[in-house]
């Protein structure tokens, strides 16, 4: 497998929307690739809301904390928040 990285634009909206430096950026990306939720597993609006995000992208959705990470292969593409309307679906771990 290849070693998972960010884009210039992930690596931006990391930093504004996560507060995560493009330093950590790489260790915070291996860590959503491990522990993150997977499509798979959501259901109802928010698998909907995730689908249409990913999908504009064709990019793989990945949950971790409130944000969608949005991955094309191991390239970390761009970070979204998720609407708070949203947040009280996302499964616990």
């Amino acid at each position: 497998m290849t070693r998972p990285h960010a884009s210039a634009h992930a690596k931006r909206r990391l930093r504004q929307r996560t507060g995560i430096g493009a330093r950590s950026a790489d260790r915070m990306i291996r860590r959503v690739m491990n522990r993150g939720i997977a499509h798979k597993d959501l259901t109802g609006d928010l698998r909907r809301w995730a689908d249409g995000q990913a999908m504009q992208r064709h990019c793989t959705p990945v949950i971790y904390g409130q944000k969608l990470y949005i991955f094309g292969g191991s390239t970390l593409i761009t970070v979204l928040n998720v609407p708070p309307d949203l947040i009280g679906q996302i499964p616990k771990r």
